[in-house]
């Protein structure tokens, strides 16, 4: 239940036209303005994108689960380079660069596990696995077994008669590869009951459908070496995808990733601008590919990622607007350095109001190589092709920022083939981010590895303490490799005030605080 009477959802477009020809064109301003008696909640307003995934270039073919691609995993934040939002002509809140990092760190460090789950993986294509993702936009999805997800189907439709039919395969003795078997059925109806890529299991064993030819007849492959007689110890098992799945061209939400569209306030009356910076390579940034290698992009004739419509959904209620508003706006700055050896200290510059900071480690190829998209904290292996997760094998790491090391003990960690000891880490960014005990509980262990490590650190302090400088320390037991960077986010503090008279914005003042 909404606390707002007569609340409804306001349609912005952009200044100028958006579709797949023209989204990178240019700046993209959305302008609205509050006045009267109705005002605008940010947090609960958002951007929806209309977008298609295709397996050539230009798009018209649907992808196969074979064409090893997917959306990338939060993708409308892949299609931006920054954001900002202007109040009477001022601005008031922006992320400068690495809104794809932002955007991700945001939702997994914040949201709730339950969120993630549910609202940001069915609306916002928040999804950790690759899997998920491919099937949401392949044609063939439905004969996928990546999935628990599967009904048993009876051989016969008859009633009265599903208990009685036998099926029969003729055996190849050689068993090549590719060969098909004969399934010979008595009393059943395979046109209604079976599809192909159904898997038939005769006494344990089992089969795909690979044709249909009548209501006694199918094959199956691949056949089996002998021939198996009749028997009523058979059933079908047919995958069934989630209704959403199977479709390449959807709608997906989206909140950038600054402090604006966190104030749960009304604005007071006067006129609003966010402006949004599109990625030039936003075609390959958008998706996550099986294919490919350090390097090496995918051609441009390979995939196609077509942005067809990007409006803005603004949250209006009736309300007595406020003339003055003060926010204190929680911002990002992200920054990076080389880091491709196994052992290295770095030292950065970062805001004075710096609250909590986040590091994480990326290859630099995020958003050019759709091997690693730019939502996910990973590098490639070492040496590529091996198999390893340099990224993940964290040894220690210790952060010294305003007189104060964290963790105070540098303590050892291990992850490798045999080797998981990284669930403390997992564990210790949640309690500072806040979310481990929350009632929606926190992104899980398992997604968390992933989608890449991210170390989280509360550096909450007193106001008069204006420190800058942060230094990172950090120990792998594999060198991360040539084109890896170690990636910070300081989540530092803005003061936004906000004077209204008259209908309009006389003042604005946006500060770091």
């Amino acid at each position: 239940m909404s606390k707002y009477t007569e609340s409804v959802y306001r349609e912005v477009l952009s200044q100028r036209q958006i579709n797949d020809s023209s989204f990178a064109q240019g700046i993209q301003e959305f302008l609205f303005s509050c006045g009267g008696n109705t005002s605008v909640v940010p947090s609960k307003s958002y951007f929806r994108f209309e977008i298609g995934i295709f397996s050539n270039r230009p798009g018209t073919t649907q992808p196969r689960l074979a064409d090893g691609v997917a959306p990338a995993d939060n993708i409308c934040a892949t299609l931006y380079n920054n954001v900002q939002v202007y109040a009477g002509g001022r601005q008031v809140s922006q992320i400068v660069n690495g809104v794809p990092q932002a955007s991700s760190l945001k939702k997994r460090l914040l949201k709730s596990g339950a969120w993630l789950e549910q609202t940001g993986k069915d609306a916002y294509l928040s999804s950790a696995h690759y899997s998920h993702r491919a099937k949401y936009v392949s044609s063939d999805s439905q004969m996928s077994s990546l999935s628990d997800n599967h009904k048993q189907v009876p051989l016969s439709n008859v009633p009265g008669a599903q208990r009685s039919p036998t099926v029969a395969i003729s055996g190849d003795a050689v068993s090549s590869p590719g060969t098909l078997g004969d399934v010979t059925g008595v009393n059943t109806t395979f046109l209604a009951q079976a599809e192909i890529g159904d898997t038939l299991v005769v006494n344990g064993f089992r089969f795909q459908v690979a044709e249909i030819t009548d209501n006694l007849t199918m094959k199956v492959i691949p056949a089996p070496t002998d021939d198996i007689v009749a028997t009523n110890n058979a059933y079908i098992v047919r995958q069934e995808p989630r209704a959403a799945e199977g479709r390449n061209k959807f709608y997906v939400l989206w909140q950038p990733p600054v402090g604006f569209f966190d104030m749960s306030d009304p604005l007071p009356a006067g006129d609003y601008r966010v402006s949004m910076n599109p990625a030039q390579n936003y075609k390959k940034a958008a998706l996550e590919s099986l294919y490919g290698a350090p390097g090496d992009t995918i051609g441009d004739t390979d995939f196609d990622v077509q942005v067809l419509g990007v409006q803005m959904y603004l949250y209006t209620a009736k309300m007595s607007l406020p003339m003055e508003l003060k926010e204190m706006l929680f911002e990002q700055n992200i920054q990076s350095k080389p880091f491709t050896t196994s052992s290295n200290t770095l030292n950065f510059t970062i805001p004075s109001s710096t609250k909590a900071i986040s590091i994480w480690f990326q290859s630099d190829d995020v958003g050019y190589n759709p091997l690693i998209p730019a939502t996910m904290f990973k590098t490639f292996s070492n040496p590529f092709g091996s198999g390893n997760t340099p990224y993940l094998s964290l040894e220690s790491i210790q952060l010294t920022y305003a007189n104060t090391s964290k963790p105070s003990t540098r303590w050892s960690s291990t992850y490798n083939q045999t080797t998981s000891e990284l669930q403390q880490r997992w564990r210790d960014a949640y309690a500072d981010a806040g979310t481990l005990v929350s009632a929606g509980g926190c992104e899980s262990y398992e997604d968390w590895l992933t989608r890449g490590a991210v170390y989280h650190f509360d550096f909450s302090r007193s106001a008069d303490d204006s420190s800058t400088e942060l230094q990172v320390s950090a120990n792998f037991n594999i060198a991360l490799g040539s084109g890896a960077s170690m990636f910070v986010c300081a989540w530092y503090t803005r003061v936004a005030e906000f004077v209204s008279r008259d209908g309009s914005i006389q003042s604005v003042e946006s500060r770091v605080a």
